[in-house]
């Protein structure tokens, strides 16, 4: 949702991208000025094969899908200087490798689409990394963090009765 709400305010969605009709914060991104709408949108897509480059470590097309993924969108962000992707030490880069493993990880337990157990630490890792990201969306949208936090309950898979510990799931096979 932090994703999808940063991108709309460049007239971005997820699930229907259309690049042509980015309304680009002219402010982050001073060397668009005076560009025609061609020149903006390649200079977007040779910034965003720079991006996946340096993640990846490989070459990448310059490719930009109509329907984005959680780390496509993530990136895409980076690319337009939004102020999610900035980073307090170190490379934005950087910041996206955390998202990808964190994705990873979300993608691949019962997070989000996979069925897999998740260790403890693991869900200890992912909810520090989704308040992290949380408090940094509620400064840049100007949110109460500390009040909007108090509706918030996390739901521990390690605290339910569904749960199976890694070493009993062994134990069965």
């Amino acid at each position: 949702m932090i994703e999808q709400r940063r991108l709309a305010i460049y007239n971005l969605y997820v699930s229907q991208m259309n690049y042509t009709d980015i309304s680009y914060n002219l402010n982050r991104q001073p060397k668009l000025k005076g560009t025609s709408s061609d020149e903006r949108l390649q200079m977007l897509k040779e910034t965003v094969q720079g991006i996946k480059k340096e993640l990846f470590r490989r070459n990448v097309s310059s490719y930009l899908p109509e329907q984005i993924s959680l780390l496509e969108g993530f990136i895409l962000l980076l690319a337009l200087n939004d102020e999610i992707s900035e980073v307090r030490s170190g490379r934005p880069v950087d910041k996206l490798k955390r998202i990808r493993s964190m994705v990873y990880l979300r993608n691949n337990s019962i997070f989000a689409h996979g069925l897999g157990p998740v260790s403890e630490d693991d869900f200890m890792k992912f909810r520090a990394f989704v308040i992290d990201i949380f408090k940094e969306f509620c400064e840049i949208e100007e949110i109460d963090f500390e009040s909007y936090s108090r509706d918030i309950e996390w739901l521990n898979p390690i605290h339910s009765q569904n749960y199976v510990r890694m070493e009993a799931a062994e134990t069965w096979q």
